[in-house]
C-alpha cells in the first residue's frame, strides 16, 4: 500500500510492480496523465495488479447525483469548469504547489526537502531516465510458441518426449520443494508449476508467450502467479534472494547468453538455493544440426510436427563446456548431471523412439546449487 505524500505515488507504484508486488495506491495516483500511464504500463509489463482508492465513485450520493443529472433535472448544461493540475498532458513536472510551498517554508527557516522529500526534485529525472518502462523484447521462440500454444497445451500430458522422458527426469532431481518459493522459468502451459504446487511449493511461473500463460493460468487457477517475461532479459521485478529454487524445463536452449541468465538466477536465488533444468543434449544437437564448430554458440532451427501443428522452431546450440561454465562462473556448484532414459510409458507410446533413446540421449538435465553470491554490474 502506498500512502506517502502525493508526489511519490506513481513512482513508488512502478517500483512495486518491478519488485513483483501488487500495489494499492492512494489517490491521487499521479500528478499528470503521463505518470499515470507509466504505472499502467508497469502493471501490464510485470503482470501486477495496480489499484487505487476511488471509493467515491461508489458513494450512494454521487450515484444518485449522476442519475439526477442524466435525467435532465438540471436542465440544459451550457458550460462547465474543470479544476486540475497545470499541464496534465505534459511530461512530469514538479507541481506548482510544491514549488510554492518550498519557497514559503524556506522563508521561515524550514528545510523544504525535510518536509517535502527529495521526490519533489527528482521525480521528473527518475521517471524519464530511470523508470521508463521498456516493452519486453520478443524471445527467439516467441512466434513459434504463440502459434503452437493451444496444441502444445492439449498434448503435453501424453506427448512422449515431454510426459515420459523430460518430466520424470526433472522431477527426479527435485526433492526439497515443500514450503519453498520456486520459480518455474519458461513455464509453458504450467504442467511443472502444477506438479510443484502438489508438492507443497509456492510457485511463480514465467514465460515469454502470453498464449502459453493463458493455458498456465487456466490449469492452475489462482494457485500460482504468472509473469510474462523473456529469459534473455534481466528480471528487475524479482528482488535479490527471492527464491529457494528454480526449475527450467527445456527453456534455456532459447537463450543465447547463458552466463547472463545464470548470473540473474544467482541474484534471485537464496544462498544454498538450487536450480534444476533440462535442455537439448549437446551431443545430440551437434549431430542433428550438423554443427561445424562444437565450441561456438550457434543459432539453429528445425521443423516441429509432433504437436499436430507444423512450426519452425529456432533455438541455440551450446556446448557442454559452455553450459557448465555458465553455472560455475556464476557461483553454482553442479551437484548432478542426468542423461535420462525413457520410461516404460514411452515404450508403449512409441517403441521405435524408445529404442533409440535407450541407446543415445536427446536431453540432458542438471542440478546445481548456489554456493556464493556473484555481484552483477
Amino acid at each position: 500500500m502506498i500512502a506517502t505524500p502525493n508526489h511519490w505515488h506513481a513512482l513508488m507504484g512502478v517500483w512495486a510492480c518491478q519488485a513483483g508486488k501488487d500495489v494499492y495506491v492512494e489517490k491521487p495516483v499521479s500528478h499528470n496523465i503521463w505518470e499515470g500511464r507509466k504505472l499502467v504500463e508497469a502493471a501490464r509489463q510485470y503482470n501486477r495488479i495496480a489499484q487505487t482508492g476511488l471509493q467515491n465513485r461508489s458513494d450512494v450520493g454521487f450515484a444518485e447525483a449522476a442519475v439526477y443529472l442524466r435525467e435532465g433535472n438540471l436542465g440544459k448544461i451550457c458550460w462547465k469548469i474543470f479544476i486540475g493540475s497545470q499541464s496534465i498532458f505534459d511530461a512530469p513536472q514538479i507541481p506548482q504547489a510544491v514549488c510554492g510551498a518550498e519557497e514559503s517554508l524556506s522563508k521561515h527557516g524550514v528545510e523544504a526537502s525535510f518536509l517535502l522529500g527529495e521526490a519533489a526534485h527528482i521525480v521528473q529525472f527518475l521517471f524519464s531516465e530511470y523508470l521508463s518502462v521498456t516493452p519486453m523484447q520478443k524471445s527467439l521462440s516467441y512466434e513459434a510458441y504463440q502459434k503452437l500454444a493451444e496444441a502444445y497445451a492439449s498434448l503435453i500430458e501424453t506427448k512422449p518426449h515431454n510426459a515420459y522422458y523430460d518430466r520424470p527426469a526433472v522431477f527426479s532431481l527435485i526433492n526439497d520443494s515443500t514450503d519453498k518459493t520456486i520459480l518455474d522459468a519458461g513455464c509453458g502451459p504450467g504442467v511443472y508449476t502444477e506438479w510443484l504446487i502438489s508438492k507443497g511449493a509456492k510457485v511463480i511461473g514465467l514465460d515469454a508467450s502470453e498464449k502459453m500463460l493463458e493455458f498456465a493460468r487456466a490449469r492452475n487457477h489462482e494457485r500460482a502467479e504468472f509473469i510474462q517475461a523473456n529469459l534473455e532479459e534481466p528480471m528487475p521485478f524479482f528482488s535479490d534472494q527471492h527464491f529457494d529454487g528454480i526449475v527450467s524445463a527445456l527453456a534455456v536452449t532459447y537463450v543465447m547468453n547463458l552466463k547472463a541468465l545464470f548470473g540473474e538466477f544467482n541474484r534471485i536465488l537464496k544462498n544454498a538455493g538450487w536450480i534444476v533444468f533440462s535442455t537439448e543434449h549437446p551431443f545430440f544437437a551437434y549431430k542433428y544440426f550438423k554443427i561445424e564448430n562444437y565450441f561456438e554458440t550457434t543459432q539453429v532451427s528445425c521443423k516441429w510436427r509432433g504437436f499436430g501443428t507444423k512450426v519452425t522452431m529456432p533455438s541455440y546450440f551450446h556446448s557442454l563446456g559452455y553450459i557448465s561454465e555458465a553455472m560455475t562462473d556464476n557461483g553454482f556448484a553442479i551437484e548432478k548431471i542426468l542423461e535420462p532414459k525413457p520410461t516404460d510409458e514411452f515404450k508403449k507410446a512409441d517403441w521405435e523412439k524408445y529404442n533409440r533413446l535407450m541407446k543415445f540421449p536427446d536431453f540432458i538435465c542438471f542440478k546445481a546449487r548456489k554456493v556464493k553470491d556473484i555481484k552483477q554490474h
